[in-house]
């Protein structure tokens, strides 16, 4: 209430409702007033002391407006989009009567309502997404307005909230333990699925031990504040905890003469392959792998794979040999040259194991093992030639023998012999054979000993004597011996007058028979 007085000076004392006067300035305020008739007295006093006789009045009667109570809605945060609210009046006035209502959604028009009130029911457009204000004001009959209408504040959220998984295992896994860390787009609650099991509640990060091997699927789903659930987010991945097996598919023989050796092996999955020669680095390596300047010696080779999931077979490996060294075939037994052998045998070795072929002439090379004989060969020039290859597959160079075979006797002619019937006591014996050969001379019953031409004899006995010589030429034929029969004579005949005419004798043609004992000449005077 505000006042003033003619005095400008003036000091002023009030009073409410039949109160005592009380020093007061304009203007004055009451709070809390009743319903009902109200009167404020105002009287001035001047500097002298002179007060007002009459106080001045105002007279006024307060209505309490009535009080509105929301007592039902929807939550603060749903996804419904409808919403009903249920509310009730209090009339503060001095005889309480039915209140009646003003609704208003939003920034919307008031407008009268009862309780129940329902926006976005059937028939209705359904609440959008957001926040809303619902605000409800009562009026008493006396027409007292609520000043503070009763509200109540909620979101529509029917937007399902997006999960995401942002940590998972590597889609092929060598581990039985897997982690798997999720988010939502909102704040939320989770479910998680492991494979086919049943939702159950989670949080991120969600762990699961014990796997069994093959394919797995992890799913997760959120539920907004609003009850919104959203769908599922989902990964799968397969637990592999087994290591891969390699194999060595194709390998050098063992021993080998190559010293750039290739290698194919396999796995029985996917995988990458990591390749050692003897005590070298593994190195990553696919198939075939290609080797190049392997120095002769023993060698392994090994393999080993590691699969998609990242699991480390166990390594295959390989030893052999390389030998680049071609064998040197020796020739150790053959025939004479010249041979009189015409089913030759030879004999030969190579210093290391080894398969041999040999070649008779100009045939072919066939596979052959000493000894190697031949049969029925014809007399003449051959050749025999033999060469080895070792286990590692090297040729050697041959090895080869040239002689003759010469089957046919050497035929001794005596050239040069004494007479027949001879007086000396000496002898000489020219032979040849017509060939290169040596010879053997006999004389009489004694032995056969070497001898060459001219053969010469002394000191022979009176008598028939007889010589033979034989020739065996370089092959070793031996030929039919040449014989000479001859007569040692050296005693001189005795010759006898065996008849003769008488002495004297008249017969003028006489005739005389002689001998001589032996059979021999005669010379007569």
């Amino acid at each position: 209430v505000s006042f003033t007085a003619d005095d400008s000076e003036a000091t002023f004392e009030c009073s409410l409702n039949g109160a005592d006067f009380g020093a007061c300035t304009s203007p004055v305020s009451h709070t809390n007033l009743a319903d009902g008739d109200n009167e404020v007295r105002v009287r001035g006093t001047d500097p002298l002391g002179n007060v007002e006789p009459t106080p001045a009045r105002h007279a006024w009667t307060v209505a309490v407006p009535p009080d509105t109570t929301i007592e039902s809605g929807p939550p603060a945060l749903g996804n419904g989009t409808s919403a009903t609210f249920e509310f009730g009046g209090t009339d503060n006035g001095p005889e309480p009567a039915p209140l009646t209502f003003e609704c208003r959604l939003d920034a919307g028009e008031w407008a009268p309502c009862s309780s129940p009130q329902t926006y976005g029911g059937p028939g209705g457009a359904p609440l959008a997404d957001g926040q809303h204000t619902f605000e409800v004001r009562a009026t008493d009959r006396a027409g007292n307005r609520e000043l503070e209408p009763a509200s109540r504040i909620w979101t529509v959220d029917t937007v399902a909230p997006d999960a995401t998984i942002s940590g998972a295992p590597p889609e092929l896994d060598n581990s039985a333990s897997a982690s798997f860390e999720f988010d939502a787009n909102e704040p939320a609650s989770f479910e998680c699925r492991l494979d086919a099991g049943d939702w159950t509640a989670c949080t991120s990060p969600r762990d699961y031990v014990g796997l069994s091997e093959g394919g797995h699927s992890f799913s997760v789903r959120a539920t907004d504040r609003a009850g919104n659930l959203g769908g599922a987010a989902s990964y799968s991945w397969t637990v592999d905890t087994i290591a891969p097996v390699t194999t060595i598919t194709s390998a050098p023989a063992d021993p080998s003469n190559d010293s750039s050796p290739s290698f194919e092996f396999a796995a029985d999955e996917a995988g990458d392959f990591e390749c050692r020669l003897d005590s070298g680095a593994w190195v990553a390596c696919r198939s075939p792998r290609d080797l190049a300047g392997v120095v002769d010696g023993d060698h392994t080779f090994a393999v080993r794979a590691t699969d998609r999931a990242g699991n480390l077979g166990a390594e295959a490996s390989y030893s052999w040999t390389v030998d680049t060294v071609a064998p040197q075939v020796t020739i150790t037994s053959a025939p004479a040259d010249p041979s009189n052998d015409s089913s030759p045998s030879f004999e030969f070795s190579a210093g290391e194991t080894a398969t041999f072929e040999c070649k008779l002439d100009a045939g072919d090379w066939v596979s052959c093992s000493s000894p190697q004989a031949y049969t029925g060969l014809a007399d003449g020039e051959h050749s025999f030639a033999v060469r080895a290859t070792d286990r590692a597959g090297n040729q050697g160079a041959a090895a080869s023998y040239s002689w003759t075979v010469d089957t046919v006797a050497p035929e001794t002619t005596i050239t040069s012999a004494p007479v027949a019937l001879s007086r000396s006591a000496a002898a000489s014996f020219e032979f040849s054979a017509g060939e290169t050969a040596t010879f053997e001379c006999k004389l009489d019953s004694g032995d056969w000993v070497l001898c060459s031409s001219p053969r010469d004899y002394v000191g022979l006995s009176e008598g028939q004597h007889s010589f033979a010589v034989r020739a065996t030429d370089r092959a070793g034929n031996l030929g039919a011996a040449a014989s000479y029969s001859w007569t040692v004579d050296t005693v001189a005949p005795v010759a006898t007058i065996t008849s003769a005419p008488s002495d004297p004798s008249n017969d003028a043609s006489p005739s005389f028979e002689f001998s001589a004992g032996e059979t021999a000449t005669f010379e007569c005077k």
